[in-house]
């Protein structure tokens, strides 16, 4: 989980052995100097990524080339 170009954007990513990466992002949601618990989750049987902001789904992305994990 990272701060994204957008001072207000977290994104969490994952990649692949073969360097294959995607990733979500929260949007413009956290305020600077500010405390936030944050989360990343990946479902393998879905292949989707999730990110939470304070225990609320702040976004989600379905791996566009499937198999990230054999």
């Amino acid at each position: 989980i990272w701060m994204g170009d957008d001072a207000n954007d977290l994104r969490f990513t994952v990649s692949s052995p073969t360097n294959v990466a995607w990733a979500v992002t929260t949007g413009n949601r956290c305020a600077p100097n500010a405390w936030y618990h944050v989360a990343g989750t990946y479902d393998a049987v879905t292949d989707e990524l999730r990110i939470y902001v304070n225990g609320e789904l702040a976004g989600g992305n379905t791996n566009p080339r499937g198999g990230l994990v054999s």
